[in-house]
């Protein structure tokens, strides 16, 4: 009886504390301030769904970011640049289908950007679906099931679902060199195809308002040695409703309801290439992350991605991973 009015305090505590944060975070980002640099050109034919990036320093992976989501037929990119020196605000300016905002705020201040995402998500997305990722993220789905992104979300409204869970699933053994020149979507794919992942060191986690379980593990944790399970649940493609804020990266949003849900995917993260070591070891950068970066810290210390070859490591195989993911994220584990 004692241990569960404990459990039920705790519980209520927690409770108390999302709401208080959540308020927080509406609070904040209507007040968000970000400077317009550019506006995309009149869209022929405005589609249901637009993608929303916060970037800093990503002229590697920018290019084919946008060419891999150009591909999917979106025609939309609302972008906030926090401060690039590399080319990337150059690069933004120059693309017709992006509308560009900038902010030299600090990013962990802005929550870790959720703040400006959810400022472009209800002045941008009202009546529309987001697709909120980063740049070395790209979202897939079961295309013998739905042959385009638009009809996977006719298919979540006609099935009353309102977000799409699609967790993170880390490539390594790429060439960065490779991610920044490309050209077309079949350069791209080849990349992806001579990359690695694991096989074995995924673990599903706690049960979600979906009914899927949470995924958790992976390479980054096999780097991290003793630290904490990297959290890979994420929620990039959400319906727009005027309560709907992100709480945490697409990790998390709120009011997150309970629905019954059909379909699931997966973001293949493209941040372990060769050059990871490099990419990481700006420390006015890594201190701006979750945690301060430790878990980023612990990458740069990798010299390159064929540290991450292991044991348990295969070739990229897409409909594997999507077998495999939903096998975890459907089954508790031991």
């Amino acid at each position: 009886m004692l241990i569960s009015a404990v459990r039920l305090a705790r519980e209520s505590a927690r409770v108390v504390k999302r709401r208080i944060r959540y308020h927080q975070i509406v609070r904040e980002s209507r007040t968000s301030t970000l400077t317009l640099v550019r506006s995309h050109r009149t869209v022929a034919e405005r589609k249901p769904v637009i993608v929303i990036m916060t970037v800093r320093n990503e002229i590697i992976r920018i290019r084919a970011s946008l060419t891999f989501y150009r591909s999917l037929g979106i025609n939309e990119f609302y972008i906030v640049d926090n401060g690039s020196t590399d080319g990337t605000k150059a690069f933004l300016e120059q693309q017709s289908d992006v509308t560009l905002y900038e902010t030299s705020q600090s990013y962990k201040r802005a929550c870790y950007g959720i703040l400006w995402t959810n400022w472009l998500m209800h002045k941008h997305a009202k009546g529309r679906w987001v697709l909120f990722v980063d740049a070395d993220e790209l979202f897939h789905f079961d295309t013998s099931i739905h042959a385009t992104i638009f009809d996977l979300i006719n298919d979540l409204e006609g099935s009353k679902q309102t977000y799409f869970f699609a967790p993170l699933i880390d490539l390594y053994g790429f060439s960065d060199l490779a991610i920044a020149t490309v050209v077309d979507i079949s350069d791209l794919y080849a990349v992806i195809e001579a990359a690695w992942y694991d096989t074995q060191t995924y673990k599903s986690g706690g049960i979600l308002p979906n009914g899927y379980r949470a995924l958790l593990g992976g390479p980054r944790t096999r780097l991290s040695m003793n630290g904490p399970l990297s959290n890979l649940t994420k929620y990039p493609l959400i319906q727009h409703q005027s309560d709907r804020y992100f709480t945490a990266s697409s990790h998390e949003f709120a009011p997150q309801r309970r629905e019954a849900h059909q379909f699931a995917g997966c973001l293949l993260h493209l941040k372990l290439g060769n050059r990871t070591s490099l990419q990481h070891s700006d420390p006015s950068i890594e201190k701006e992350h979750y945690r301060n970066g430790a878990e980023r810290k612990s990458i740069a210390l990798s010299k390159n991605s064929d540290d991450l070859l292991y044991p348990s490591s295969s070739k990229f195989n897409f409909n594997y991973i999507i077998k495999n993911t939903l096998e975890i994220i459907t089954n508790p584990q031991d």
